[in-house]
């Protein structure tokens, strides 16, 4: 098995999409900082219904250039995700659920997904072994790790390494293909459907 290939760049280029999808994209800032970047796009976000309020309200007040092109969809993703779109992204959202629930919202992707589509996960991604990270990035990924093992408790709550995030994705029919690791402490996980 080859490893994703590592490069640095300011953003994540989501201009070979169509229709990108933000799963607990919350108030909706993600996805109207893609919009604003790419005009080609459509964009939709989703999330729980008292969340996804708010992001209709943050749609609307983004002006019509940008609201013409953002739907708001509520829903739970362990459930179902909206269909056809070819980028699937979840930003600093899987960080906060156990492997079961992880691998359920990866799968309801690559159901809906385009055909060829792609998901982007914006997480940080915990250094294993001879991985060199700065200092910063590997104390705020460790101080990260244990809030949100202090907040969950049993365990299933955690900062992936890079072979985990591997496997929850292999495990639903994707292979990561590129970590990207950005100016802060997060990086973007590529995953391309098989």
């Amino acid at each position: 098995m080859s490893a994703p290939s590592v490069e640095r760049q300011a953003s994540y280029d989501f201009s070979r999409f169509r229709r990108v999808v933000d799963i607990g994209g919350g108030n909706g800032a993600l996805m109207l900082a893609i919009l604003e970047r790419w005009p080609q796009l459509q964009g939709v976000v989703f999330d729980l219904p008292s969340v996804a309020d708010r992001a209709r309200r943050n749609v609307l007040k983004a002006g019509l250039g940008l609201s013409a092109r953002c739907a708001v969809q509520d829903g739970d993703a362990v459930e179902s995700v909206p269909e056809g779109a070819d980028c699937y992204v979840m930003s600093n959202f899987l960080v906060s659920m156990s492997d079961a629930l992880a691998t359920a919202i990866l799968r309801n992707c690559r159901r809906a997904m385009a055909v060829q589509g792609t998901i982007v996960i914006i997480e940080w991604v915990m250094p294993a072994g001879e991985e060199g990270v700065d200092s910063f990035t590997f104390w705020d990924t460790a101080s990260m790790d244990l809030n949100m093992l202090a907040i969950d408790g049993s365990g299933g709550w955690r900062v992936r390494t890079a072979d985990e995030f591997r496997t929850l994705l292999e495990e639903e029919g994707f292979t990561l293909s590129r970590i990207i690791p950005t100016g802060s402490s997060v990086s973007v996980l590529e995953a391309l459907a098989t």
